[in-house]
């Protein structure tokens, strides 16, 4: 995945690719952004629209407070999921069910930022219309667009985005300087055929002719930079001149530079061998980024076996017709640009094997996110969020498959795929693409109940009840109830209850939501997972009780749930717990331990998106500070979740329990501070955004606290204590495996050994944990046991 470090604010990748010349252009969309609120770069395919947004955004990023926002269309198939996509992208997860286009308005009313909306060519009828009903609600932004075509709203500043110049450039002494694209090609030589640059440099006039050949284009210049580690520069130019001739008699009247970006990628094609060839097809049906472990599960077949995957993919890599990129962890992911994916596509149609793809595509998307639910509970959970997360743009293209080709094979598949991904849509806070998804399965698909139809309704049900619509949640939970019953399913029953109690919580019906959640309690098997089942219940229960001013009970049930969580490793619904678990600490005057429940809590909550929690826990941490004479401290922290509330529309935070623990807090700190000061650090509080609401909550530390290890961890060996003291140096799995002399794989896999023996989320907390619970960190020689809770 590409690098998100934030210089300032922002999801800019970091740092940008390759870029040569463009200084006028720069300067002149610069210019455009200054005086006008929509500005849309056009172009052919592969001329460098999105590089030139990017360097423009990474130039003007200093102008806009409120950050540079990046929003990826190509991986929609469709316009249904494009306010969502900006949401995301902005960091608004949506959480209620108000009108989407509505509640996006009002997060970015107040703020001055910049939204990049790249490749809406396919979108463009939908973008004009979230163009306008965005721009006179929040006067301080500012959105440039890319596009094959420009919008036609009134308030729109077009610029063409021109090939980049062949001739070369007088110079003050006289001298020439080579032309841009000349520039690029050695650029992306010296890259890709370092032995073939000196041969360049003598060659400048071939360089030249073969750029001119190609009309400048910055796509077909690198692909055609990527044939020099086998042929010269003018072997390449003469092979293009009869691929010119071979256009020009089929498609008389293209123009000239359509012809020199085809004429690039034909060539390429041609130059694949046939496995390249018919993996660049196959690759087509994959939205966006991809794993090789994905591609060998979608793409493997008999005319193209396994034992070759791997290898033509290097193959079309090396060709420049895929983009590497490694994510934070160091897990590789490929994409290929629109324009290569396109002809793809197009070959993909004519092989006649588009919907065979796509289903195997659909099928690996539902076994991932099968695997994904499965280990849930467990101590991957953070891990499996940042996989999901990177697969969803294909996930959203398996549904839309799915629900768009109908069948009884594909029908359950889109309700088992949605109603799994329950973890996702309700854990990390994307509850209205959830529902979006679920309801939309739910009216495509036969109404006859099974257990995926059942577990698709208790699923919409409890995310419209986290949305605080108990007309909507209840008619589903209802139904799956009844559904439940005459298939004789007793988990069915019990999360159908489960949730119908969750919704009398957050209503206020104290007695009933007791009632109901410990009778789903008791359908539970004792094999159910922990998540969506016991824990939640008991969370749920643990809170009603805590309404009913029943400590005694609240703390017993919360405490039995954090031991199965802490057990298993989990650590996403143990951050729920923990909030609650403060205000049984709070009650019998456990300050300290409140406190520091708190802190673990919002660490947790932060890292998986979960902008309810934070704001809930938020709140009670400043109830504790105010309990503890630190109002000002209080009055920030109300202030900075009465923010987030009202920024993410989080509704869940208006239910009577969580209602009463804000209003406590805010009067105990009146009382301290007077309404006047009160109201001023209110006001700072609510300036902050999440990140910083969080780190000032944490002391303005957001790494995580070492967690401790599970009861029944064994000793390291002292293979494994040194590899793990390297890894908490900071070195990456094959520095390390140089160090212990083994290989890459070996050190993959003991790191994840370690983690499960440890009982540990990922490589950040095993890197705290060796720090801190190691005398003087863990040492070559003396393996340190890890201690128990």
């Amino acid at each position: 995945m590409p690098d998100r470090r934030l210089p300032i604010r922002g999801n800019l990748p970091v740092p940008l690719s390759v870029f040569v010349g463009r200084g006028a252009e720069c300067a002149a969309v610069s210019a455009a952004l200054a005086v006008n609120r929509l500005v849309t770069l056009t172009g052919m395919g592969g001329v460098g629209k999105t590089r030139l947004a990017l360097r423009v955004a990474a130039d003007v990023r200093s102008r806009f407070p409120d950050g540079v926002w990046l929003v990826e269309l190509a991986e929609l198939r469709g316009g249904t999921l494009l306010v969502s996509a900006v949401a995301d992208a902005v960091g608004m997860r949506e959480r209620t069910p108000r009108a989407q286009a509505g509640v996006l308005a009002e997060f970015l009313n107040a703020k001055d930022l910049l939204l990049i909306l790249d490749s809406c060519d396919h979108l463009l009828d939908d973008c004009a219309a979230l163009v306008r009903s965005l721009l006179p609600s929040a006067p301080g932004l500012r959105i440039l667009l890319t596009s094959r075509q420009p919008l036609g709203l009134a308030e729109e500043r077009t610029l063409p985005v021109p090939p980049l110049p062949v001739e070369p450039r007088p110079a003050p002494h006289g001298d020439e300087q080579p032309a841009d694209a000349v520039r690029l090609f050695l650029d992306r030589a010296a890259h890709l055929a370092p032995e073939a640059v000196s041969a360049c440099h003598h060659r400048l006039s071939a360089v030249q002719a073969l750029c001119a050949r190609l009309e400048g284009i910055p796509l077909a210049i690198e692909l055609a930079a990527a044939q020099l580690r086998t042929l010269s520069v003018e072997e390449i130019d003469a092979t293009l001149r009869d691929r010119f001739a071979l256009l020009a008699d089929h498609r008389r009247g293209e123009p000239v530079r359509h012809q020199a970006l085809r004429a690039a990628i034909g060539w390429s094609h041609q130059l694949c061998t046939p496995a390249q060839r018919l993996l660049w097809a196959r690759l087509s049906v994959f939205s966006a980024s991809f794993s090789a472990d994905a591609v060998t599960e979608v793409c493997t077949d008999t005319n193209l076996p396994r034992t070759d995957i791997l290898a033509a993919l290097a193959g079309l890599a090396d060709k420049s017709l895929l983009i590497r990129e490694t994510d934070g962890d160091g897990a590789v992911r490929h994409r290929m640009l629109d324009t290569v994916r396109e002809y793809g596509a197009t070959w993909l149609r004519e092989l006649g094997e588009e919907q065979p793809l796509a289903r195997r595509h659909a099928a690996f998307c539902l076994r991932e996110v099968r695997q994904a639910e499965a280990a849930w509970s467990g101590p991957a959970q953070l891990a499996w969020h940042t996989r999901i997360s990177a697969e969803l743009p294909n996930i959203r293209a398996a549904v839309d498959f799915l629900l768009t080709h109908p069948g009884p094979e594909h029908h359950r598949m889109a309700l088992e795929l949605t109603s799994r991904l329950w973890f996702e849509w309700i854990g990390c806070g994307r509850l209205r693409e959830g529902r979006h998804h679920l309801e939309r399965a739910l009216r495509q698909t036969p109404a006859e109940p099974d257990h995926d139809r059942t577990r698709a309704l208790w699923v919409c049900g409890w995310i419209a009840s986290v949305q605080v619509d108990a007309d909507g949640a209840t008619p589903y939970l209802e139904q799956a109830a009844a559904d439940a019953a005459r298939l004789g399913d007793p988990e069915g029953s019990a999360f159908s209850l489960q949730w119908l109690g969750q919704v009398a919580f957050l209503h206020g019906d104290w007695d009933q939501a007791i009632a109901l959640l410990t009778r789903a309690l008791a359908l539970h098997s004792p094999q159910a997972p922990l998540n969506p089942g016991p824990v939640p219940a008991r969370c749920a229960l643990g809170a009603a009780w805590l309404a009913r001013a029943r400590t005694h009970e609240a703390q017993a049930v919360l405490e039995e749930a954090r031991a199965l969580c802490t057990a298993n490793g989990e650590i996403w619904m143990r951050s729920h717990l923990d909030w609650l678990l403060a205000q049984t600490d709070r009650a019998r005057g456990r300050f300290s331990a409140a406190i520091a429940r708190i802190r673990d809590a919002l660490w947790i909550q932060h890292a998986f998106h979960d902008v309810i929690g934070t704001a809930v826990t938020l709140e009670v941490l400043a109830g504790l500070r105010a309990s503890l004479l630190d109002a000002e401290r209080a009055a920030r922290l109300l202030g900075a979740a009465r923010a987030l509330r009202e920024t993410y529309a989080v509704a869940a935070t208006g239910a009577p329990f969580l209602a009463a623990i804000r209003a406590q807090a805010t009067r105990t700190a009146i009382e301290q501070l007077g309404a006047e000061t009160y109201e001023s650090a209110f006001a700072e509080g609510a300036r902050m955004d999440i990140s910083q609401a969080v780190a000032y909550a944490l002391d303005a530390q957001l790494t995580p606290p070492p967690p401790a290890p599970i009861a029944h961890s064994r000793p390291l060996s002292t293979t494994e204590a040194r590899l793990t003291r390297l890894l908490a140096q900071g070195l990456d799995d094959q520095a390390i495996a140089e160090r212990l002399d083994t290989t890459h794989q070996s050190v993959t896999e003991r790191i994840a050994d370690i983690l499960a023996t440890l009982g540990l989320t990922d490589r950040t907390e095993l890197s705290a944990w060796a720090t801190h619970y190691g005398p003087g960190g863990i040492g070559d020689d003396h393996p340190t046991a890890p201690r128990a809770t």
